[in-house]
């Protein structure tokens, strides 16, 4: 499980169909046109959403609780950990 840690407690995070279907809901955009750092939030919103969902758990993060509490490098490594990963190099 990738997760991130935002205000000193963990989240679980997954990018799937639903995180896209999240984030077109919160900004109108689809996810290919994310840009800046208020969309690094939201994307990161929308994958801790999108995980809480799949394990049918509840989400006790706001997404101003992410934009107050995200760390822009700790959140650049958790989207990483979400990309697959090359191979056959």
């Amino acid at each position: 499980m990738a997760v991130i840690k935002i205000n000193g407690n963990e989240y679980g995070i997954k990018f799937n169909l639903r995180a896209a279907k999240v984030y077109r809901e919160l900004t109108g955009e689809d996810i290919t046109q994310m840009s800046g750092v208020t969309g690094i939030a939201e994307f990161v919103y929308s994958c801790i959403v999108a995980y809480h969902k799949s394990e049918k758990t509840e989400i006790k993060i706001t997404l101003d609780d992410v934009f107050d509490g995200l760390d822009i490098t700790a959140a650049n490594e958790a989207v990483l950990s979400l990309m697959p990963k090359p191979t056959g190099e």
